[in-house]
């Protein structure tokens, strides 16, 4: 197979917005890696013998290429190699009618190309997207080949579809969330002895999936037990999973929670008092303070400086929503995180900041500080808000862990003042910049879930 410097870049003549924004990156991408810009040719033209397919053209008629695309598949795409040819398309279709807007995050109809070039040039040309300086923003290779290794599907079918890989002792399951264009965050422990440990979840969608792995997972009899359930704070895409659960019959005959644990403030702070007061939660708040017997699950509230042993894993709660509840700012839900420092076997520590941001970031670093040195660090907020730099100088972590989807990763939300999220993953890319960490320890769940053997290991 030819390498990609001899490939030329094609899109159709009447190209949209995002194609030529993928086409015109890729174009740029390989010129400051390669030293050469690629021919760019449009899909009127008679196909030459090695080229990259940009969006939707002519070409998947001339050449039998076809891909199901529609409305609500925006954030979804392919990467196929047809013969020596790669196409590289989203698979959403523009709304009509179709109404462009300069801020890029909004032209959602098929953004799903643009992250489809992201993907060829990270995965495949071994460009870096993790804290890139302006000096060494392009790296990777021009001199890979193009073949079917390069095959990929990016969609909600292929995320409900994947099973972890079940390895032997303590490992950890970080999984994906099954809605390209959301975060969300599920996490399984297993320890050596076989007993399962939660934290999270993710969203309800994401409720038949976390079963599916919890029964793959356990090595006991009847359905699955798990030992502890921790919870980090009131959103759908961590909350969804356990209430999905609760309010199901058929899924909680399907397995039994020993623990629950968590800090759950009362109805006030989540109808009132939060900077984003909602009914909804409060309703959420009381079915899962109850016990379900189905479940024979008992709740647990959580204290600061406590410890929960499950096996070898020692989880010690380092900070809870009672900490800031009567804190001068008003504290969103996002501040109402828990957060938990796990040991591995003191082996290993991880530090888990759920959602955390600038309100549970101070606490900590103003009475928790001593506490927050740790090996491995789960982002905040999938890694695109407020806990600050200073925090993450005292975590001082070596890997660092993404519960994250493809516009966080990317920046793809568009403008500050639209509230986005760029800005905050570009100060946490700073921040790691600055504490030297490797790419190789940088992790991420955007294109599916990641299995780890505990300790991690730090290369």
């Amino acid at each position: 197979m030819a390498k990609l410097k001899e490939y030329v870049i094609v899109i159709s003549k009447n190209a949209t917005y995002n194609e030529r924004r993928a086409a015109k990156f890729l174009s740029d991408t390989i010129k400051k890696v390669g030293g050469r810009r690629p021919t760019l040719i449009y899909d009127d033209t008679e196909p030459t013998a090695y080229e990259i397919v940009i969006g939707r053209t002519e070409r998947e008629v001339q050449l039998g290429a076809e891909f199901t695309r529609a409305v609500e598949r925006a954030k979804e795409f392919e990467v196929r190699c047809v013969s020596s040819r790669l196409f590289v398309t989203g698979l959403g279709l523009i709304p009509e009618p179709a109404e462009f807007n300069p801020d890029a995050s909004m032209n959602y109809g098929d953004i799903g190309t643009v992250f489809a070039v992201y993907y060829l040039v990270e995965k495949v040309m071994g460009h870096k997207f993790v804290y890139k300086t302006v000096l060494d923003m392009y790296s990777g290779s021009v001199d890979v080949e193009i073949d079917e290794k390069c095959n990929f599907i990016y969609n909600r079918e292929m995320l409900l579809a994947q099973m972890p890989e079940k390895i032997d002792g303590t490992a950890m399951y970080y999984f994906n969330s099954v809605a390209p264009s959301t975060g969300g965050q599920g996490i399984i422990f297993k320890t050596r002895e076989g007993k399962l440990v939660v934290i999270d979840g993710g969203l309800p969608v994401n409720t038949e999936s976390f079963l599916k792995y919890l029964e793959l997972l356990w090595d006991g009899e009847g359905v699955p037990v798990v030992s502890a359930w921790f919870f980090s704070h009131m959103h759908i895409d961590h909350f969804g999973v356990y209430h999905k659960i609760c309010t199901t019959p058929e899924y909680r005959a399907r397995l039994k929670v020993e623990g629950f644990y968590c800090d759950l403030l009362d109805d006030e702070f989540y109808a009132v008092k939060t900077s984003e007061p909602l009914q909804y939660h409060v309703e959420v708040r009381h079915v899962m303070m109850s016990e379900y017997e189905d479940l024979g699950v008992k709740v647990h509230t959580v204290k600061t400086g406590e410890h929960i042993v499950i096996d070898e894993l020692d989880f010690e709660v380092i900070h809870t929503p009672s900490d800031v509840v009567n804190n001068p700012r008003k504290v969103n839900p996002n501040d109402s995180t828990v957060v938990y420092k796990l040991n591995v076997d003191n082996k290993q520590t991880i530090m888990f900041l759920g959602d955390a941001e600038g309100v549970c970031s101070d606490q900590m670093l103003e009475f928790h500080k001593d506490k927050l040195k740790s090996d491995v660090v789960q982002a905040g907020h999938h890694g695109v808000a407020n806990v600050s730099g200073e925090c993450y100088n005292a975590i001082d972590a070596k890997v660092f862990l993404y519960s994250s989807c493809l516009h966080t990763w990317y920046l793809e939300w568009g403008m500050e003042i639209h509230g986005a999220h760029d800005p905050g993953m570009k100060r946490q890319h700073y921040y790691m910049t600055r504490l030297g960490v490797k790419d190789e320890n940088v992790y991420t769940n955007n294109h599916g879930m990641l299995t780890f053997k505990l300790p991690i290991e730090i290369k």
